[in-house]
């Protein structure tokens, strides 16, 4: 049966453009084979480098006066200024967010981070620290080949 060192440094290299992280803490949560096929759960952790700070973890915080917007049911050119207003702040507060993920965690990982800074649900907000670490799952497909298990 295939494990995790058939996936492991697929899995580093796919993490490696971003210069943030390390991946560490590898371990196989599930296999079944599929005939021809074995597919596997591979559950790792992502290891901060280095802190990062609130404004580059989450983006600018929002004025409390421009946090929520008209309520849906409402219209009209003051309703759709408000909207637009809105939205220009929003796109301000992240876009030092976006620049700073998309400079630090380029290509194709950087569809990733997304879903790897949500991660950090109960410290939104605040900034990270070095060393915090978030757990993210793949699954593979492996087939036999001659020289062993390969990733379909």
């Amino acid at each position: 049966k295939p494990d995790v060192a058939d996936v492991q440094d697929l899995i580093i290299e796919a993490w490696s453009p971003c210069k943030l992280v390390k991946v560490t803490d590898f371990k196989k949560t599930n296999g079944v084979a599929q005939g021809n096929s074995y597919k596997m759960a591979i559950s790792f952790k992502l290891e901060l480098l280095q802190d990062v700070a609130e404004e580059d973890a989450w983006g600018s915080k929002i004025p409390e006066d421009k946090a929520s917007f008209p309520l849906a049911n409402e219209s009209g050119p003051e309703w759709e200024k408000r909207r637009h207003e809105l939205n220009a702040v929003r796109e301000a507060a992240m876009s030092r967010r976006d620049r700073f993920w998309s400079e630090s965690c380029p290509g194709p990982v950087s569809q990733g981070v997304l879903a790897f800074i949500a991660a950090f649900d109960g410290q939104n907000g605040s900034a990270l620290k070095k060393g915090d670490a978030v757990e993210r799952v793949s699954e593979f497909t492996m087939i036999k080949s001659e020289q062993g298990w390969i990733p379909r």
